[in-house]
């Protein structure tokens, strides 16, 4: 397993990084990130398909955790990737919501 970490000095680094390990033999995704915004995972995810090709991606399992810390993640991010096919999404902290201008009131 690698690890990658991105930062203001290298805001692709998770993109750059899943072209290093992304092939037709990945059988299982585990995507955890603090935040995420839809634009960023459409990104994410076609690139991810472009690289081991679209029905290898997905048929592969796919895990993703992300957090809703302070409201910085984008609802409709949690919607595209829970609609990906072999997909779950996990949030990481539930129980620690923020307030922002994407503001979430109550988890169900």
């Amino acid at each position: 397993m690698k690890i990658f970490a991105q930062n203001s000095r290298c805001p692709s680094q998770v993109l750059f990084a899943f072209d290093e390990v992304a092939d037709a033999n990945v059988e299982k995704v585990r995507w955890a990130v603090a935040y995420s915004t839809r634009a960023g995972c459409v990104r994410l995810t076609d690139r991810i398909s472009a690289r081991i090709g679209k029905a290898k991606w997905e048929s592969a399992e796919k895990q993703f955790i992300t957090s809703l810390d302070f409201g910085l993640t984008d609802p409709g991010a949690l919607e595209f990737l829970s609609g990906l096919p072999a997909s779950t999404v996990h949030i990481a902290n539930p129980e620690v919501v923020g307030t922002s201008r994407n503001c979430f009131s109550e988890l169900s």
